[in-house]
């Protein structure tokens, strides 16, 4: 069984913080309006698809996350590479894109989507810094109307040293070269909250909640 709800998001945020601008991951609204109607360019709302209805950056397109998730009692476990590979092309997007995500302004979604185009082998994905509010802010192209899609080809190139399975987390609990980092609020790693039943955290992990690497505004 694969497990990506901590690793995703760790991914996405601890990475962006410890080498926000050598490989050009975030991106900001002034650099998206610059390269956004390049050919190669696919700028992607990880919003949900009531919300991409509302309003949405022009000529972005939509994938939600819980698309790409299979069905059952454990939430967030991906579907195969290939099945995601085929929900991405009929979106228009490629492996050879760059690819643009955000979200609303709290960076979760864009930071699990961003993770989960990494792991399937997209070479050039990039995070809009301070999201859907900072576009807004500058004064940037959006509306309401649906994008218009061209389907692409998705080759998704897996990378699965990337996930951690829960017999692999369980394997290392004492191993000192494995930390263990839970990105929840101080409340859900405590135990005082949570989404299921057996609430706290997975024993010997440490708490460093994602919004530790924002600013204020929401920017990285």
């Amino acid at each position: 069984m694969k497990s990506i709800t901590l690793k995703g998001m760790l991914v996405a945020f601890i990475l962006l913080f410890q080498t926000p601008f050598s490989f050009g991951e975030i991106i900001s609204p002034n650099e998206l309006a610059k390269i956004m109607d390049e050919e190669n360019v696919i700028i992607v709302s990880a919003r949900s698809p009531e919300d991409y209805g509302k309003v949405h950056i022009k000529g972005a397109v939509n994938v939600w996350h819980k698309d790409l998730y299979k069905d059952g009692e454990i939430k967030a476990l991906l579907r195969g590479s290939e099945e995601i590979a085929k929900i991405l092309g009929d979106k228009g997007v490629s492996e050879k894109n760059t690819i643009v995500v955000y979200d609303g302004g709290e960076n979760k979604l864009a930071g699990r989507l961003y993770w989960i185009l990494d792991y399937l082998g997209c070479d050039d994905v990039r995070i809009l810094n301070g999201q859907m509010k900072m576009w807004r802010k500058a004064r940037k192209p959006v509306t309401k109307e649906a994008t218009t899609v061209s389907p692409a080809s998705f080759a998704a190139s897996p990378d699965e040293g990337e996930i951690a399975s829960t017999e692999y987390v369980k394997g290392h609990l004492k191993d000192a070269n494995v930390i263990i980092v839970d990105v929840r609020n101080k409340d859900e790693y405590d135990g005082i909250k949570g989404e299921t039943e057996r609430k706290g955290h997975i024993p010997g992990s440490i708490q460093f909640e994602y919004k530790n690497v924002l600013n204020e505004d929401g920017t990285i």
